[in-house]
C-alpha cells in the first residue's frame, strides 16, 4: 500500500494501551448470509449475534475462553529505533521520547487456538488464500472485514485481543511493510513484520504487505520462499529511480510468475487519486496495469466520503475491472491523529466534516468517539446500500488503535 509508513508512527501519537481483537483462521467466521442489498447484509449479521444481548457479558465470557500467546519472549526484546522511518499513508511519526519499540501481545480467541493444532488445520490450506475466501463471500452475499496492523509498537503493554472485536471476527489481518527500514535488515526472519505474520500465520489468516523499495528478485525469492499464502503488493512511499521493481504492476506480476497460484495478491486503490498522478484516468490506468498484471483484489485508501468510493467502483468496472473490491475504512480516535494523517497523506476531507470533528474535540474525548464512529457507520452504510456498487468487504486501517472498531461493527449490527 502506498503512504505505508504512516502506518507505522499513526498509532504512537497517543500511547494508552490499546486492547482490541482482530483475524480469523477459522473457515467459518460468523458470516451473514442475506440478499444484495445492504439492509439485508447487516440485518443478517445483526441475526447471527443477536443471542448476544449483553457485548461486555459475552466479552467477559470470551475472556475466560481466551489462550493467550505473547508475540514476545519472556524477556521482551527492545530494539533501538533506527534512522528516522520512512512516512506512509497509514503511519504516524513516533514519539519524540521513544527510543525504543516492542513487538506486539496477542490474545486469540478460543476459536482460533485448536486444542491440538499449532496451526490452522493442512486441510485448510485453500482456504488460507484470500482469493478463495473472498470471493466464496461475495458468492454467498456475506458481509465481511479485514484489519490493518503493525508490527512495531512504542508501548510494551499494546495487546491484539480478538475477543474484544465481538462476535464477528475478522478474516484476515494484513500487517504493514516498513519498506525503507527493512531495506537495512538482511536477514528476513529478523524483520517484525515477518516475525508477527509467523506467529499469527499457526492460528488466522495473514497478509503481509511487501513494498517495491530496494526490492531485488533475490530478496522477493526469498520472501516468497516463506510461502505466506497471501500478500499485498505495494510501490512504497520513497522510490530510488535504480530499485529492481518501478511499480506495484511489476511487483504483482513477479510475484505471480514465481509462485503461480499459490499465493493471494492485493492491491491499493485510489478513490480519488494516488497523488502523484497528474489525473485520475492516470491512476486507473496504473490500477488496469496492476489487475492484467495479476492481483485478486483490490483495498481502497484511506477516503472521508462515500461518493467518491462509489464513483471510483463504477469506473473500475466500467474498464472491465472485475476483481473484488474491498473498501478501507479509519476511524480515528483522537484529532491529533485525524489532522497528522491529512496532512501527510494531503487526503481531502470535506471543511465541514473537519470542523465537526474539532468541535466534537471540544466537547471531550468521548464526543469526538461518538462522532468518528457516527461517521464512519454513515459512510459504510451509504456504501453497502447503494444500488450502483455491490460492496461485502471492509478493512480498517487501525494505527494500532482498536478501541473504536468493535463500536462500529456493533452500530452496524443494530442499524
Amino acid at each position: 500500500m502506498s503512504f505505508d509508513a504512516i502506518k507505522h508512527r499513526i498509532f504512537t501519537l497517543i500511547i494508552p494501551v490499546c486492547v482490541f481483537s482482530t483475524l480469523s483462521a477459522s473457515t467459518s467466521i460468523g458470516s451473514c448470509r442475506g440478499v444484495v442489498r445492504s439492509a439485508d447484509r447487516i440485518t443478517n449479521l445483526r441475526q447471527n449475534t443477536q443471542q448476544l444481548k449483553d457485548p461486555t457479558q459475552q466479552m467477559q465470557k470470551n475472556k475466560q475462553l481466551t489462550t493467550t500467546m505473547s508475540i514476545q519472549n519472556n524477556n521482551m526484546t527492545m530494539q533501538s529505533l533506527g534512522p528516522t522511518p520512512a512516512q506512509g499513508a497509514h503511519v504516524l511519526p513516533a514519539p519524540k521520547t521513544a527510543t525504543k519499540y516492542y513487538e506486539m501481545n496477542v490474545a486469540f480467541t478460543e476459536q482460533q487456538t485448536p486444542p491440538f493444532e499449532n496451526e490452522m488445520p493442512k486441510t485448510a490450506a485453500d482456504q488460507r488464500l484470500l482469493r478463495n475466501v473472498i470471493n466464496e463471500k461475495i458468492r454467498n452475499k456475506e458481509f465481511f472485514y479485514g484489519i490493518e496492523i503493525l508490527a512495531r509498537t512504542y508501548n510494551p503493554n499494546v495487546l491484539l485481543d480478538y475477543n474484544a472485536l465481538g462476535p464477528l471476527l475478522p478474516l484476515f489481518t494484513s500487517i504493514v511493510w516498513l519498506g525503507m527500514d527493512y531495506c537495512n535488515i538482511e536477514n528476513l526472519t529478523e524483520i517484525e513484520a515477518i516475525r508477527l505474520a509467523h506467529k499469527l500465520n499457526r492460528h488466522v489468516r495473514v497478509m503481509p504487505h511487501l513494498s517495491c523499495y530496494c526490492l531485488t528478485e533475490q530478496r522477493l525469492r526469498e520472501f516468497l520462499q516463506i510461502d505466506f499464502s497471501n500478500v499485498l503488493s505495494i510501490r512504497g512511499d520513497y522510490f530510488d529511480k535504480d530499485q529492481q521493481y518501478q511499480h506495484s504492476s511489476e511487483l504483482v506480476e513477479a510475484i505471480r510468475r514465481i509462485r503461480g497460484d499459490s499465493i493471494s495478491i492485493g492491491v491499493a486503490g485510489y478513490p480519488e487519486g494516488h497523488p502523484e498522478c497528474k489525473s485520475m484516468d492516470e491512476d486507473m490506468g496504473n490500477l488496469e496495469t496492476k489487475v492484467q498484471s495479476g492481483a485478486d483484489f483490490i483495498i481502497t485508501q484511506i477516503c472521508f466520503s462515500s461518493q467518491p468510493i462509489i464513483d471510483f467502483i463504477k469506473n473500475c468496472r466500467s474498464r472491465n475491472i472485475k476483481i473484488p473490491i474491498l473498501v478501507g475504512i479509519f476511524v480515528p480516535d483522537n484529532l491529533r491523529m485525524l489532522e497528522t494523517i491529512l496532512r501527510i497523506t494531503k487526503i481531502q476531507m470535506p471543511l465541514g466534516d473537519l470542523e465537526e470533528y474539532r468541535r466534537q474535540n471540544d466537547l471531550g474525548e468521548g464526543q469526538f468517539t461518538e462522532y468518528a464512529v457516527k461517521k464512519a457507520v454513515e459512510m459504510i452504510d451509504v456504501i453497502l446500500s447503494s444500488d450502483e456498487v455491490d460492496v461485502y468487504g471492509l478493512q480498517f486501517f487501525t494505527m494500532n488503535r482498536f478501541q473504536n472498531i468493535p463500536l462500529v461493527l456493533e452500530k452496524i449490527r443494530n442499524k
